[in-house]
């Protein structure tokens, strides 16, 4: 393993390469497998190694700027000893598959066909909505046993790929996320199906701050706020922290921002912020009986006392304190010097 960002480009490789070239027994088939930086070694290396298969994964080209067409982030990393440092066809051996995900938010579908471009045999599978990580949409120990099977038949290999991306949770997780924002209202059934409730995707998707933001602001702005409810009630509110002791009465709500971050409130400092694991402050409640708020520590739930005047608006809320509204921020700030209340000054009230 390469203990430093060299691509294994450094010439003390090529002496190692050869120590175990000389160790591996014949007669055995042999695979090359690597990701990114490693991806690269195993199609530059595939010859000196007499590959029979390689699996790189999200593999670089070259860092060398004379070798590319246009400047690449990987260009940081580069060091004298790799100029000329892309792989040729005449130093390849075997099947090589290269997997890589062809979002534009990265370069490695760019580097996948520029590869290919020197060596047309490469076989390129395009493992979707998995980043630059490829291997974390494909892990555990049976599912690369089965990717062993199927190396010899492209299209077996192909269909085992696409069986395991779809069963994978953070797969699922990044496919829903990427949704979010284009078609918030499928995604927020998503929540709801069968295989994410059962792989905890729905769970861990409504604790991502971006993925609740899209699914609030969407669902504020088209009256759907039922929705919010559901989904904060079924995947969020019950497997969070929020609860402590588990006494939460009939009557009582929690209050989130329009951009979906919980209020708390520090009782040292007496102010409202969003969640801050580095100080200590409570989520915050308001309780319908007492038309006040509250926030709740380990010990039960203590008012907040001050100049606070809450202005109900049938599910939502403004908070005037001191005689300035609060104001949630797309950042998940809260601000607290508004003199008027709109949209980011309204909080809304989910039930506990």
């Amino acid at each position: 393993m390469a203990k430093t960002d060299c691509w294994y480009m450094r010439s003390e490789f090529l002496e190692i390469l050869e120590i175990l070239r000389n160790n591996i027994p014949s007669g055995q088939k042999k695979l090359l497998f690597g990701s990114s930086m490693g991806g690269f070694a195993a199609v530059k290396y595939s010859k000196i190694l007499t590959a029979d298969y390689v699996l790189a994964l999200a593999p670089q080209f070259s860092l060398d700027r004379s070798e590319l067409d246009c400047d690449s982030f990987y260009n940081q990393f580069y060091k004298e000893y790799m100029r000329g440092m892309k792989p040729t066809l005449d130093e390849t051996s075997g099947k090589i598959y290269i997997l890589y995900d062809p979002s534009k938010d990265h370069e490695d579908e760019t580097n996948f066909l520029r590869i290919q471009n020197v060596i047309p045999t490469v076989i390129g599978i395009k493992i979707f909505y998995a980043g630059h990580l490829v291997m974390n949409s494909l892990k555990g120990t049976d599912n690369f046993r089965k990717i062993l099977d199927a190396l010899p038949d492209e299209q077996s290999l192909r269909r085992t790929f696409q069986s395991i991306r779809r069963h994978n949770k953070g797969n699922l997780e990044r496919l829903v996320l990427s949704a979010s924002e284009r078609h918030p209202g499928m995604a927020c059934r998503c929540l709801f199906s069968p295989n994410s409730i059962a792989s905890g995707a729905s769970y861990k998707l409504v604790s991502n701050r971006d993925f609740r933001k899209s699914l609030f602001i969407h669902s504020i702005d088209n009256g759907s706020i039922f929705k919010i409810f559901d989904f904060m009630s079924n995947f969020y509110i019950r497997s969070s922290n929020i609860y402590f002791d588990g006494n939460v009465k009939s009557g009582e709500f929690f209050v989130f921002s329009y951009f979906g971050d919980q209020l708390h409130f520090s009782p040292e400092t007496g102010r409202f912020s969003v969640e801050d694991r580095n100080t200590r402050i409570y989520p915050v409640i308001f309780d319908k009986k007492y038309n006040a708020l509250f926030y709740r520590d380990l010990s039960g739930k203590a008012k907040i006392t001050g100049n606070i005047k809450l202005e109900m608006d049938d599910h939502f809320f403004a908070v005037n304190f001191n005689n300035h509204y609060l104001s949630a921020q797309p950042n998940g700030h809260i601000a607290d010097d508004r003199k008027e209340a709109w949209h980011w000054e309204k909080f809304l009230l989910v039930p506990a």
